[in-house]
């Protein structure tokens, strides 16, 4: 399968789709139609030109210091996208493993030794542009592994390519009597570990059911789709995962727990209570742009003071208490005293009809809301408002906001957006 088998899948996918097919080539030359010339490739220029510009990209992105860019590609994806690309490899050496003829159901198909030159020319490009091949090939990988190989630095991939071109060069008729179906073997037991990874998936499962969910994406968009859309597939649902997190994350009441300074979520921890008059809300993760709407929504939701509910009910109130002075004593009316004047019907007191009306419109008893912003590594410039407009309704609404564990590049944010 060559030096990365997953690569040489993916670059025999490339050479069937551009490389002009068998039956246009006679005798190693190409047809004579001059229209026809301009635009046929043999299946090794094919392989060649792709493997050449895969060491240019990579040699750019190395001078652009890219390789940042690899943090997205997580440990979920990295073991979902090489367990299917396992079974890929296993499914392209059962034919040699049991001597089984398939016909080939494309027409365009690349010559047998495609695979054999772009695996040369992989090998000598990893040796000139920053040792293309330093990624790990799932089945001479975990030969080497199973072998007792524990090199720390490059120059163990640089023997194995320099091993690679002397198989190619002078070794390689050596092994020309010996059957395919030892060597198919070889790669095949050689991927038990690639398939124990499916391990990781129940593992995950208990842990992270989103870490789950990208393992499962990239596993099964490899093996049911292809290895260059799983790829694409996996790196999409970790992005999106990534932004969910990032947009809702979790929130809690805090409480403390008596005789101690420790503050602690009350919905987990039956020892943590509310202090009185005082209500205290964390938020796990940045306040951004993104996620500013989130934070208000759980922010009412949670401590159940939306300040512009309670100016609302307080000026009801007021208004209930203005309409309660004037009921008006009849026997003072006029100066008359002891008058026996009937009292109209729509100045009697009704106080069990005011009562219920209190207690509909009640105000909460919270004086102080804290924010924990312990957690809050990062706030943006729509953060900063939301705080600041957070802090002048809750002033409106005869509630102390107060900010807690504050970091210095947060408070610096907040100045900035205050100012």
């Amino acid at each position: 399968m060559g030096s990365f088998a997953v690569t040489c899948l993916m670059t025999g996918k490339v050479v069937r789709d551009l490389a002009t097919p068998a039956s246009a080539l006679v005798d190693g030359a190409i047809a004579s139609n001059a229209t026809m010339a301009a635009t046929t490739y043999t299946p090794v220029q094919v392989a060649t030109i792709v493997s050449f510009m895969v060491g240019v990209w990579e040699l750019i992105m190395g001078l652009l210091q890219l390789g940042s860019l690899s943090v997205f590609l997580s440990e979920m994806l990295v073991s979902g996208f090489t367990t299917g690309a396992a079974f890929h490899v296993m499914t392209s050496q059962v034919k040699y493993l049991f001597g089984l003829k398939i016909k080939a159901r494309l027409q365009r198909r690349p010559a047998s030794h495609s695979d054999r030159t772009h695996r040369g020319n992989s090998g000598d490009g990893g040796l000139l542009l920053r040792n293309l091949n330093e990624n790990y090939d799932s089945s001479s990988w975990a030969i080497s592994r199973r072998g007792g190989r524990r090199g720390v630095t490059q120059m163990t991939t640089v023997i194995s390519c320099a091993l690679l071109l002397l198989v190619l060069l002078f070794v390689g008729p050596a092994f020309e009597t010996l059957p395919n179906c030892v060597l198919s073997s070889v790669i095949v037991v050689a991927l038990k570990g690639m398939f124990m990874q499916v391990n990781d998936l129940r593992r995950v499962w208990a842990i992270s059911r989103s870490d789950a969910l990208i393992w499962l994406a990239s596993f099964l968009a490899v093996v049911l789709i292809d290895i260059d859309f799983g790829l694409l597939i996996g790196v999409v649902v970790s992005l999106f995962v990534l932004l969910y997190r990032g947009q809702k994350p979790s929130t809690a009441i805090l409480g403390s727990v008596p005789n101690t300074d420790i503050y602690l979520d009350i919905n987990k921890y039956s020892a943590a209570a509310e202090v009185p008059s005082v209500s205290i809300f964390h938020f796990n993760g940045p306040l951004h742009f993104a996620n500013s709407e989130y934070f208000r929504t759980q922010l009412f939701s949670m401590t159940g003071l939306d300040p512009i509910a309670i100016i609302s009910k307080k000026k009801a109130l007021e208004k209930q208490q203005a309409k309660s002075d004037l009921i008006i004593d009849p026997s003072k009316e006029n100066g008359v005293r002891g008058s026996t004047e009937k009292i109209p019907e729509e100045f009697e007191e009704k106080p069990n009809d005011v009562n219920d009306k209190h207690a509909v419109l009640a105000v909460p008893e919270v004086k102080w809301l804290v924010l924990d912003m312990s957690r809050i590594s990062y706030l943006d410039s729509t953060g900063g408002k939301v705080i600041a407009q957070l802090g002048k309704e809750y002033n409106d609404a005869g509630i102390v906001l107060v900010l807690a564990s504050v970091s210095e590049s947060v408070l610096d944010s907040l100045r900035s957006a205050v100012l």
